[in-house]
């Protein structure tokens, strides 16, 4: 069906767009789950759906969802002129179960919120909404991505 891909199609650029935009995201090295530079965060982060950091009994159990954190502030590369990348810091979210989970959010400082780029499970999934939740509503057999702003106005 016609409306089916250019649906597809649609979706695909907005993703390509996305993946452009986000330095984290193009990285040409590999996360080393430490911090990279000044700054107390690593530069990826794994969540188990309670909120805590995984655990090997986790990655060894049957839990369907995960989140992860990616921090743009922590890229160990630089640009062509030798200046250090950085970018906004994203959350995704990934469900490979049925039910809906109530999933916490990492902590944020006071001046930032959650800014949600994609939900694959809402009809709307590239409206961008503003979350200072503490957790978001995680639909079965979905992916979210947020990101990291400032409630001050642009990125955190």
């Amino acid at each position: 069906a016609r409306g089916t891909s250019d649906h597809a199609a649609v979706f695909a650029k907005y993703l390509i767009e996305m993946r452009r935009q986000q330095p984290v995201l193009k990285r040409r090295r590999f996360f080393q789950g430490k911090a990279v530079r000044e700054g107390a965060t690593k530069d990826i982060t794994w969540f188990a759906p309670d909120g805590s950091e995984m655990a090997e009994a986790t990655w060894r159990s049957d839990a369907r969802m995960l989140g992860v954190r990616l921090d743009g502030s922590q890229i160990a590369e630089t640009d062509a002129q030798g200046r250090p990348i950085s970018g906004d810091t994203l959350f995704l979210l990934f469900s490979a179960g049925d039910a809906p989970v109530r999933f916490p959010l990492p902590m944020r400082g006071r001046s930032q919120a959650w800014e949600r780029l994609l939900d694959t499970a809402d009809v709307r999934w590239s409206k961008r909404m503003t979350y200072d939740a503490s957790h978001y509503e995680l639909t079965g057999r979905s992916v979210v991505v947020f990101r990291l702003i400032s409630t001050n106005g642009g990125t955190a």
